[in-house]
């Protein structure tokens, strides 16, 4: 091989090994501001129901010891307008 191709094949080479670690950077710099960008500060005001009363519209039980919250797998956040989160 002559000289002109062994720093061709040096340079490419070269290029080769810097190419993931360009490519992380990268990565890291357009996705690092996302979750800063992706919410706000909001305070909410209600109460904590249990998911499927909310769903289904019925009555949910008020006191802590009943028995159906034992059943219940997932809570809301009731807002006073009916939303929840």
């Amino acid at each position: 091989m002559n000289n002109k191709m062994r720093e061709k094949l040096r340079v490419i080479t070269a290029v080769g090994r810097l190419l993931p670690a360009v490519a992380m950077i990268l990565a890291f710099v357009m996705l690092a501001p996302t979750p800063a960008l992706a919410a706000k500060d909001q305070a909410f005001a209600g109460i904590i129901q249990g998911a499927n009363c909310v769903h289904n519209k019925t009555a949910c039980p008020k006191s802590p010891s009943d028995a159906h919250i034992a059943a219940e797998h997932d809570f809301v956040l009731l807002l006073p307008n009916g939303d929840h989160y």
